[in-house]
Formats: C-alpha cells, sequence, structure tokens
C-alpha cells in the first residue's frame, strides 16, 4: 500500500516538471511596440481624470431662464439663485464668455407626513424589573397630513466642455408666496458647492 502511494506521488511530481502551454517559456515572443499588431492605448488612458478646478470658476450664465411656479414667478426664482451664487463668489455674466452656465427648475408637490404622540406608559421603573404598572390607553396617536413642498433643482455646468460640476436638490415648505422659501431651497440646492 504505501508502496503504490509513492508511485502515485512520484508520477503526480514528473507530470508537474514537464512544460506546458501556460509556462513562460512556451509562450510566443511578443510583438515589438512598433508592431502594427499591437494596440496602444491612449495617452493618459491610464490615470483617471484631474480633478475639477473649482476656484477657476469666477462667473456664470443662464443656460436658459428658469421656471417659475403657481406662486413664484421666473423673475423670484432668477433672483433666489442669482443671490445665492453671488453669496458663494460666484458673478453674474449675461455673454459666452462666462465660466459656468446655469439651469434652475422650480416645482411643487406635496408630501405625505406622519406624527406619532405616544400616550400611556408605565407608573414606575425598577432596576431588575423594569417598567411596571400602567399601560393605560397604550396605543400610540398617529395624525397623517399631506404638506405642499417647494423643490428647486439646480445644475452647474461647465462652459469650456458642458460637462455637469454639479447638481443639487432644495426643498422648503410651502407658505403662500413668502420669498424666503425660495430662498431657503436656493441655499440647500447649493449647500454642498463647491465640494
Amino acid at each position: 500500500m504505501p508502496r503504490s502511494v509513492l508511485l502515485v506521488l512520484y508520477a503526480l511530481l514528473v507530470a508537474c516538471q514537464t512544460t506546458s502551454s501556460t509556462s513562460p517559456t512556451s509562450w510566443p515572443a511578443q510583438a515589438g511596440a512598433d508592431s502594427p499588431d499591437v494596440v496602444q492605448p491612449a495617452p493618459g488612458a491610464y490615470y483617471p481624470k484631474p480633478p475639477r478646478d473649482y476656484a477657476a470658476y469666477r462667473t456664470w450664465r443662464w443656460q436658459q431662464e428658469p421656471t417659475g411656479s403657481a406662486h413664484y414667478s421666473a423673475a423670484q426664482v432668477r433672483d433666489a439663485v442669482t443671490a445665492e451664487l453671488e453669496r458663494l463668489g460666484l458673478r453674474e455674466r449675461h455673454d459666452a464668455s462666462a465660466d459656468l452656465t446655469v439651469w434652475a427648475e422650480l416645482f411643487q408637490t406635496s408630501r405625505l407626513q406622519q406624527v406619532v404622540e405616544p400616550y400611556g406608559g408605565s407608573q414606575g421603573f425598577a432596576p431588575h424589573v423594569g417598567a411596571f404598572g400602567g399601560g393605560w390607553n397604550a396605543m400610540p396617536r398617529v395624525y397623517a397630513y399631506r404638506r405642499n413642498i417647494l423643490v428647486l433643482n439646480l445644475e452647474l455646468r461647465d462652459s469650456d466642455d458642458g460637462q455637469a460640476v454639479w447638481r443639487g436638490h432644495g426643498e422648503s415648505p410651502v407658505d403662500g408666496a413668502d420669498r424666503t422659501r425660495l430662498y431657503q431651497a436656493a441655499r440647500r440646492a447649493l449647500s454642498g458647492f463647491p465640494p
């Protein structure tokens, strides 16, 4: 028995030492870099694109006039976005030499919001027992109501290559035509810019 095991192991060892098609010595010679068979990668294909220099962006212009909603006109949306971009140090230009183009969309939607009011409970708490007593009217009351929400979507694009530099949206509850809600939505839409 031990002799047959040794013979099998010896046969496996000899089989491992022979050259196979996967060993480097049996591979064909590689074509040189100047050979037409070799496809050369494009320059810079191995490296990721350099990060954007957000400090170079100093001016902006509208890609198209922003849209208004039932409560806010397009001029009010334009004023809110302009004020927020100026707060960030970006100045508006009306010609094509601006660094960024800005697109804005304003719409109103409704959301379902739930409020839970817990009632009942216990009369006391003991260290090794936990809560005890009570339990009257232990079911919480759940109220659901709809809220009107103002949503402002913004997109900033590089004027040179047309790539999106920033996308954001800001939300604010609607209270009639209160302009501060629109300014809050614009501030929230640009809250992380520049990243």
